[in-house]
């Protein structure tokens, strides 16, 4: 299904919007005559336009897709961060952590003690102590 293009005016809102200018903004700087809160309300009604929307829609993909890393980008990043000697240790370890939570190299952390085995650590010291005791004064 072919789409039919969008009007000049069209296409530089376009490029503004997804350029990051506020849609009113961009409406009044794509040509069109209205200002202020009259642009605001004409960029709303824009938006909704199909062919706008669709084109707003992939022009957003587009975008998001090249501003994505990759995760061979990120290990290689940190990588070089965990190699450079210019790095401060801080640096260079911290490198070294995400890389091996990305990697699922890292050594699992000891699971912290239940409320139920702290108790049982007390009445056990508990039950020592006690029996101590009775032995002393028998």
């Amino acid at each position: 299904m072919e789409t039919e293009p969008l009007h000049p005016r069209q296409g530089r809102f376009v490029a503004l919007v997804t350029s990051g200018l506020p849609a009113g903004r961009a409406y009044e700087q794509a040509g069109y005559r209205s200002r202020g809160n009259a642009a605001d309300v004409g960029a709303s009604k824009l938006v909704r336009n199909p062919k706008v929307a669709r084109a707003l829609g992939a022009e957003r993909e587009t975008t998001l897709k090249a501003s994505r890393m990759s995760r061979e980008e990120k290990l290689g990043i940190l990588e070089s961060i965990a190699r450079n000697g210019s790095a401060t240790a801080r640096e260079r370890i911290a490198a070294i952590k995400v890389h091996n939570e990305m990697t699922g190299e890292c050594a699992e952390a000891p699971a912290a003690p239940t409320w139920e085995d702290q108790m049982e650590r007390i009445r056990a010291r508990a039950r020592e102590v006690t029996s101590g005791l009775a032995r002393r004064y028998e």
